[in-house]
């Protein structure tokens, strides 16, 4: 639901289920919550989904490859400051 909310040092399970005919790839997740998206996500709050292709879906060189996982994110500590500033969260 995109009007759940955790209050801090609360958790919860979420859990996926991805069709089996789900097309291999890398994929992000990240916060949904309405007008906080984006401070959410930009200040740290979001995460890889690997979905593996079927086997004998792709060639065998391509499968037999090493991978390499990368995640890569940009923080914007102004923009943070900013709304905590404003009152519209404590990053």
């Amino acid at each position: 639901s995109i009007f759940m909310r955790l209050a801090p040092g609360d958790s919860m399970t979420w859990t996926y289920h991805i069709p089996a005919n789900h097309m291999g790839g890398t994929f992000w997740y990240h916060p949904h919550l309405h007008h906080s998206t984006a401070a959410q996500a930009g200040g740290g709050a979001a995460g890889m989904i690997i979905v593996e292709d079927p086997k004998g879906s792709i060639p065998k060189y391509v499968e037999q490859m090493e991978e390499k996982i990368l995640i890569l994110t940009a923080m914007d500590f102004q923009l943070s400051a900013s709304i905590e500033r404003q009152g519209m969260g404590n990053f």
